[in-house]
């Protein structure tokens, strides 16, 4: 336990310093830009979590629990996969500009860069978690958030354009955070070297459907920050980009500093197959967690109504988006560090009729978007919080019966 505590106060340390300092450059760089400028940037990062949630073939979910040989065959297998997507990207950013669409262009070669750095990062990550230093994930994630910060400063004073501003100090602080995991991870050419064909089929094997299921959860996330400025509801949609800005951090400090101890041991008791233990480890960790959750949304809606407001005129209808945010994020906070136990309980056929179940649900609201984006936009949150609590039924489901290899 004295470990674990430990392990909280330096994750949550320094995600709690990146996070701050990146939300207080947010706060000046949202004076001088546009809701069309959040919006733009939410574009992209949506398309960097679309692929980044396959461009490494879901290896990292499996490194943390397969015996030492099958978890390098398929660390490395995943690293190789980055490489073709991101290839492939840039095919297709190319063949965008090509054919008279140099914005889409633009849009696809940003969202590629910061999904190929993503996947790196997600890669190393299960390397970490399997040899339990997460300590280097808060060394990679001050490196990460304090860069963000400095970089938007920099640019803001040297008069970049706003969407410059938000788009490539976060690439260049990913990058930065992913070298730190670099320098810091032990043996990289057994994990990440060079890939063969039978360890590709290795990591499908492990796998199966789960990159599949990975991208319908993304997708699902990401539909409204997509489909909103199709519609030209640019307003909600730069209203819900600034939002996410602020509260998304919070959901990302909770999982970032939760998720890996969550993970972490869950992982070695599954390795060990006390799934009992796992049973009670996860009931207290899912209490917990509500209890942060309720919190977190009296604190988020207090952010929203009072504070986003007084950046600037641009935003005096943020509010309009506060049910979607409490929704939505309200559920990230609760159910989010726990999310990958099916995973982890090799139920991944589970996981995927579940995610399959979660991107119909989620994209039928949208179909009215063009007619009532914010009423749109707040069922696609009903939707997407109730399948995140039906989530947390079918892990205590799962814990109950016979354990799937």
């Amino acid at each position: 336990m004295s470990r674990q505590i430990r392990l909280v106060g330096q994750l949550l340390g320094s995600t709690v310093l990146a996070q701050v300092a990146v939300l207080a450059a947010t706060a000046l760089a949202a004076r001088v830009t546009t809701t069309g400028d959040f919006a733009d940037y939410g574009v992209v990062t949506s398309i960097t979590a679309v692929l980044a949630t396959f461009n490494t073939w879901a290896a990292e979910s499996r490194t943390t629990v397969l015996r030492e040989e099958p978890a390098h065959q398929v660390s490395r297998a995943g690293m190789a996969i980055v490489g073709v997507v991101t290839a492939l990207v840039g095919v297709a950013a190319v063949v965008a500009a090509m054919i008279g669409q140099p914005r889409l262009g633009m849009m696809l070669a940003l969202g590629g860069v910061g999904a190929a750095i993503t996947g790196g990062q997600q890669l190393l990550q299960g390397v970490v978690l399997r040899h339990q230093r997460q300590h280097l994930l808060a060394h990679s994630r001050a490196t990460q958030g304090i860069s963000n910060a400095a970089l938007i400063v920099l640019f803001l004073g040297l008069g970049f354009p706003g969407f410059v501003v938000l788009t490539l100090p976060w690439l260049v602080s990913l990058g930065l955070g992913f070298l730190v995991l670099v320098r810091a991870t032990p043996d990289r050419a057994v994990w990440l070297g060079r890939s063969s064909r039978a360890e590709w089929h290795t990591l499908r094997s492990e796998t199966r459907w789960q990159p599949g299921s990975n991208v319908l959860v993304s997708l699902a996330a990401a539909l409204p920050m997509l489909v909103l400025p199709m519609v030209g509801a640019i307003e909600v949609a730069g209203a819900w980009a600034l939002v996410a800005r602020f509260l998304m951090p919070v959901a990302s400090t909770l999982n970032s500093t939760f998720g890996p101890i969550y993970i972490g041991h869950a992982a070695g008791m599954v390795r060990q197959g006390e799934v009992a233990a796992l049973r009670r480890y996860h009931a207290r960790w899912t209490l917990l967690l509500a209890g942060g959750a309720v919190l977190l949304s009296g604190a988020a809606a207090y952010a929203v109504l009072g504070l986003v407001p007084q950046l600037g005129p641009q935003w005096s209808g943020a509010g309009s988006v506060l049910p979607a945010a409490l929704l939505y994020y309200g559920s990230l906070f609760w159910c989010l560090p726990v999310s990958q136990t099916l995973i982890l309980l090799g139920r991944v056929d589970t996981q995927a009729w579940w995610s399959v179940a979660r991107a119909v649900l989620c994209a039928v609201p949208l179909l009215w978007v063009a007619h009532a984006p914010r009423a749109a936009l707040t069922g696609w949150a009903v939707m997407a919080a109730s399948t995140f609590v039906a989530q947390l039924g079918l892990h205590r489901l799962a814990l109950r019966l016979p354990k799937q290899t």
